[in-house]
């Protein structure tokens, strides 16, 4: 993205960060099953 409008990291940064706890979740509960 050349011309990042503000609104538009922020949400890119929220999408990143919901999905890196979303996959230490999985991983934590993969590892706490087993």
């Amino acid at each position: 993205m050349t011309h990042a409008r503000p609104h538009v990291m922020k949400l890119a940064n929220t999408v990143q960060i919901s999905w890196v706890l979303r996959v230490a979740d999985a991983d934590m509960g993969n590892r706490y099953t087993v």
